[in-house]
């Protein structure tokens, strides 16, 4: 009996083993207690499908889903749009222009500051304070070279900014970054 029963488990082990080689959709046999059953394995798949949108807009297909339940809403939500997007370069146009006056009375601002810094070194010097009139001159140089270096490396951060958000990456942290096209 125990012989019986060793190439019983034996049997059993080179089945199991066969079946984990096949694929699960091929017929399986295997013994249990003697009978022999014959059962398929079934397989199942799940098909997933996402839809992904981006746009200010809903897409068409929202909006035509809006316009059955109510007339009308697809119409309306692109004038909305429209609205909201004629406003938002109304505001821009309106930010740059009073960016560009802002600059200009800057300019104006530095240049008269500027001008009275050194003539009025140059005045020092004519009346015989040397050390004050130079001090002065030199420090007016000084800074003026400073703001304009300043101005250079901040548009050349900035515009650096724009050319990654325009290639679809977001704005550079630490301003090392380094894109083509930018001077």
């Amino acid at each position: 009996m125990s012989r019986k029963k060793k190439p019983q488990k034996n049997t059993l082990r080179k089945k199991n083993q066969q079946l984990a080689k096949r694929p699960p959709t091929q017929p399986v046999d295997y013994q249990l207690g003697g009978d022999q059953a014959n059962h398929r394995m079934v397989t199942t798949s799940q098909t997933v499908v996402t839809q992904h949108h981006s746009g200010p807009l809903p897409a068409p297909a929202v909006l035509r889903e809006y316009d059955d339940i109510v007339p009308g809403a697809a119409k309306t939500i692109i004038a909305l749009f429209e609205k909201q997007s004629n406003h938002r370069i109304e505001m821009e146009k309106h930010v740059t222009r009073e960016d560009v006056k802002r600059s200009y009375w800057g300019l104006a601002a530095g240049f008269v500051l500027s001008f009275v810094c050194i003539t009025g070194s140059i005045w020092l010097v004519s009346q015989d304070h040397d050390a004050a009139g130079t001090i002065i001159a030199g420090g007016s140089v000084a800074t003026l070279a400073g703001v304009f270096v300043y101005g250079t490396n901040s548009r050349k951060k900035e515009r650096e900014s724009r050319v990654k958000q325009l290639a679809g990456g977001n704005k550079p942290e630490d301003g090392n970054s380094v894109t083509a096209g930018a001077s």
